[in-house]
């Protein structure tokens, strides 16, 4: 696998991220379950190759491509297999809010399961580009090498989701 010195330095990177990483895959995926694997897979895939990480390259970005490149590809090999129905938004809110902030008030709490619940509806690389731009806070060039696109597309992405974000909650007097 890899030395203990390396496998200390993955560790303490997944402590470090494993809560804000694992709440946008819990949004990704729609399943508590897929995304703890997800990031499991993540932490193996890092561990396998924590020496071959560019000198430039923050260890945190790095790994969050990671995790996110696990995460698109469980969806790829779902779509392959056969469409795995999701659950109800309330019980995805409630995953996301276990996996991020354990704190969330109810008015909070109905809130980001309406956000989740609209974020659901938009088109695949506009939801992925705004949750790993928003969520994640992931620059637009490294959203792109994930999404395996130009930087120019991913903006349009994100301020096409911002959009519609920004017109459903003022349609809906939020």
């Amino acid at each position: 696998m890899c030395p203990s010195s390396d496998w200390d330095r993955v560790e303490r990177l997944y402590q470090r991220n494993k809560r804000r990483i694992l709440g946008t895959l819990v949004i990704m995926l729609e399943s508590q379950q897929d995304a703890q694997d997800a990031l499991q897979d993540s932490l193996i895939k890092a561990a396998k190759s924590i020496d071959r990480i560019r000198q430039s390259e923050s260890t945190d970005s790095w790994f969050v491509k990671i995790a996110m490149n696990s995460a698109l590809d469980r969806i790829r090999k779902r779509s392959r297999t056969c469409m795995i129905p999701s659950g109800s938004f309330d019980d995805l809110a409630t995953q996301h809010r276990a996996a991020v902030s354990p704190g969330t008030t109810p008015e909070n709490a109905a809130l980001l399961s309406e956000a989740i619940g609209f974020l659901s509806s938009l088109p695949e690389k506009h939801r992925l580009a705004y949750l790993m731009r928003h969520f994640l806070g992931l620059p637009p060039s490294d959203i792109a090498d994930i999404l395996d696109c130009e930087s120019k597309h991913v903006s349009t992405y994100i301020n096409r989701a911002q959009r519609a974000v920004e017109r459903y909650f003022e349609d809906s007097g939020r």
